[in-house]
């Protein structure tokens, strides 16, 4: 005989929607700050004995807009929406994740990048009767190519962590991607153009 085996997570009854979080206000001007924007699109393999009774490989993605500091740091917001099969029943669990990222990066040769980076904040999962609000975490590190001085495509790994009121996380697992970086310099440019005209006088003589 067969025995079923019912899955569950463990999310709250209570419908909600994701508030909307005002993580950052860029009080810098515009003219002396580069931006930057990264999208990392991602596999997600469960990982400790929590997730992996419960979820299989997922994918997801999460884009990064940031504010690059002295060449060498980021800071800025990250939004993620990440999808986990269950491991068992034909359903699936979202997660969708906003946090704070800060991140180093170092060009240890001209065309070569590698990057560190951190985000927390607050996640909604969303699963088919219900859905649940807490915190997240996320490292990242990753190693790229710079094709131009504005566009770098990476790969990289690092490990997420969705927690929950009670111990132990609602899912953890390792990250595995590719990433696409543009680099926006608005700086004005330095320079000026001087035009002078010189007039022989008189042009049009009126007297001889």
């Amino acid at each position: 005989c067969t025995r079923k085996v019912r899955y569950t997570v463990a999310v709250s009854e209570k419908k909600c929607l994701l508030p909307v979080l005002l993580l950052i206000i860029f009080s810098l001007p515009l003219s002396a700050i580069d931006l930057g924007f990264r999208l990392t699109p991602v596999a997600s393999i469960p990982t400790g004995s929590e997730s992996t009774s419960v979820f299989t490989v997922g994918a997801g993605a999460f884009l990064n807009a940031e504010v690059e500091l002295m060449g060498r740091f980021a800071v800025g917001p990250e939004i993620g929406v990440y999808v986990n099969p269950l491991n068992g029943p034909s359903s699936t669990v979202q997660f969708v994740a906003l946090g704070m990222n800060v991140s180093t990066f170092y060009f240890p040769f001209s065309r070569v990048s590698v990057r560190a980076s951190a985000t927390f904040g607050a996640y909604e999962s969303i699963s088919e009767f219900s859905t649940y609000l807490h915190m997240w975490w996320k490292g990242y590190a990753e190693a790229g190519f710079r094709f131009s001085p504005r566009v770098t495509v990476s790969a990289g790994a690092g490990y997420i962590n969705f927690m929950q009121k009670k111990p132990g996380p609602l899912y953890a697992g390792i990250l595995a991607g590719l990433s696409g970086h543009i680099a926006l310099d608005t700086k004005p440019s330095e320079g000026s153009i001087t035009v002078s005209l010189e007039q022989p006088d008189p042009v049009f003589p009126l007297f001889a």
